[in-house]
């Protein structure tokens, strides 16, 4: 039936789409989008050739094959061709305009300033786990600033070659994400004046009746495991569990443990619970408009609202990576042992019991 009414790639999305437990009507779903919307802009991008562009010298070459995400190295790029949106190149190509950097408004916001020169920026740099002094790195053009990515200044005296590689790739991740935070917190002072300062705000686990669970998955190639941690409010772990599943994508497989989160929490029970996940995705389709949801995993956030309904009072919440780390220590965990899973805090794995220990220790600071 399916063979004659839609192409191969359209019946392999419909087959892959979880069945809920709650029926729903069928809907027409454009798969090439995320939400499943059909726009004319999206029909054109499908079908344009894409264009190759050969990188021009060996430092570009070098630099497209740095392990970080796309999203981050189109930011890199457009920093080291110096076509980045600042005020300077704005008022360069308008002719006219506010050239001030927005976050201390002391000098013109070049990209060198923007992120090596501004007191923002070097708080920022001397700010991450390395402690780096901005003011002092190599960079005077753009293209420096892709060189420092590339061949960072780093000692290497006593290095192996494989050591100094994966130094180099832990290096360039960290300038990176650095540069990407420092754009980051520009924008928000730009476009949101509530925003105040370029200090991010520092969020405090209030202290409640309600237990955490705290949800993450290891995926590959389709197969998953899904781990659901269980805290109290003083952060202790009361029990852990996970499980292998398959999954066709990293979304559905987190929407898949978010649902399971609540089905081991319904037979606990717990009575008030949060969900922290570190699936943007999934978390701002649970909260905001169902219909809106991406469509391979809105069947998944329909019987996830018909959980909620089980408990006095369920909360989503997105996490960064960051604070995730214990469930995301479990799932590698349970990944490689490749069988169902479940301990208390007395029985945590050595690496899982670690992540706990630092997020224990990570809030003792903030209280």
């Amino acid at each position: 039936m399916l063979e004659s009414l839609f192409n191969a790639d359209s019946m392999e999305a419909i087959l892959n789409i979880p069945i809920p437990t709650t029926l729903k009507p069928d809907r027409l779903g454009w798969i090439v989008d995320p939400k499943g919307l059909f726009s004319v802009k999206s029909a054109f991008k499908t079908h344009q050739i894409p264009t190759a562009v050969e990188p021009s010298n060996t430092l570009w070459t070098c630099f497209w094959k740095l392990k970080i995400h796309d999203r981050v190295k189109i930011l890199l790029w457009r920093i080291g061709f110096d076509i980045l949106p600042t005020k300077l190149n704005i008022a360069k190509r308008l002719g006219f305009g506010d050239t001030l950097c927005p976050l201390y408004n002391s000098e013109e916001e070049s990209i060198i300033h923007l992120f090596f020169k501004c007191f923002a920026a070097k708080a920022i740099w001397y700010a991450n786990s390395w402690g780096i002094r901005s003011d002092t790195l190599p960079i005077h053009s753009c293209l420096d600033i892709i060189k420092l990515l590339v061949d960072p200044p780093l000692p290497y005296t006593s290095a192996t070659s494989t050591s100094k590689k994966s130094l180099q790739n832990q290096s360039a991740t960290i300038f990176a994400l650095t540069l990407e935070c420092i754009w980051n917190h520009r924008n928000k002072i730009v476009h949101e004046p509530s925003h105040g300062t370029f200090l991010p705000f520092v969020k405090i686990w209030n202290l409640d009746d309600s237990v955490k669970l705290n949800v993450d998955v290891a995926w590959k190639n389709g197969n998953a495991t899904i781990a659901v941690v269980a805290r109290d409010s003083f952060g202790s772990v009361i029990k852990a569990w996970a499980n292998q599943l398959v999954a066709k994508d990293l979304a559905t497989a987190k929407a898949f443990a978010i649902k399971w989160a609540l089905t081991l929490a319904k037979q606990e029970p717990f009575h008030k619970v949060t969900v922290e996940c570190d699936a943007k995705v999934c978390i701002d389709a649970l909260l905001g408009d169902p219909d809106e949801a991406n469509w391979n995993i809105s069947t998944l956030c329909t019987d996830i609202h018909h959980l909620t309904l089980d408990f006095v009072n369920c909360v989503f919440v997105w996490t960064k990576r960051e604070a995730n780390m214990v469930a995301h220590e479990l799932a590698k965990f349970v990944f490689n042992l490749g069988v169902p899973f479940s301990c208390d805090r007395s029985s945590l794995p050595t690496s899982v019991m670690e992540a706990w220990q630092r997020d224990v220790i990570s809030l003792s600071f903030l209280i």
